[in-house]
């Protein structure tokens, strides 16, 4: 688990796939995916009380396509879907309350237009540097960064949070600001309201 404050991000550049299966990655502010996003499974724990608060942004560099996963000013799991040139699609969880200083866990899966999401909360975060090719709500939330903890991080088969903890001056990773390992997350009492959403993208 990582401590982050609202300066602080870590960028993992991500590798060309050709499948579900592929070389992927994820960082609590921004990632850089060289092909359209066809799917992905994302995972993350956090702890926070911010909002709204951007967890998790990934974006492609040759495509105008990103995924943004985030806490609504509403204090609940927002998930925004740009992909195929399509406008930008809004899914929310039902579960509220996320930002309460609390350890909450999240995962997404995607595979086309079906997304499935899933809220436990018995168990992100960072700042988005360059916001030009976001929509103007994004890149008012991408600004203001992050604060909380942040563990567990995975998108599809690569954990960038670890390998930023571990290897920070090493490629593919780029950390701006402090990060250090934490145990701001180790004592937090497990819940058992789980709930699931599957959408469908328009």
């Amino acid at each position: 688990m990582a401590s982050f404050t609202s300066g602080t991000a870590v960028h993992y550049a991500l590798r060309e796939y050709r499948d579900m299966g592929g070389n992927h990655s994820f960082l609590p502010s921004s990632a850089h995916l060289h092909m359209a996003l066809r799917g992905e499974e994302v995972s993350l724990t956090f702890r926070t009380s911010q909002r709204p608060a951007l967890l998790l942004y990934v974006s492609s560099s040759h495509h105008t396509e990103y995924l943004g996963l985030l806490i609504s000013k509403d204090d609940k799991v927002e998930v925004r879907y740009k992909l195929h040139s399509r406008d930008v699609e809004v899914l929310k969880s039902n579960v509220a309350n996320l930002a309460n200083g609390q350890l909450r866990t999240v995962s997404i899966k995607r595979l086309a237009d079906t997304v499935f999401i899933q809220v436990d909360q018995h168990a992100i975060l960072g700042r988005v540097q360059e916001s030009s090719e976001l929509d103007p709500e994004m890149a008012v939330l991408a600004s203001k960064g992050f604060t909380g903890c942040l563990s567990g991080v995975h998108f599809n088969s690569v954990s960038p949070l670890k390998a930023a903890l571990l290897h920070p001056d090493t490629s593919p990773v780029s950390v701006i600001g402090p990060l250090a390992w934490s145990s701001c997350g180790a004592s937090s009492p497990a819940r058992p309201y789980t709930e699931e959403t599957t959408h469908s993208l328009s």
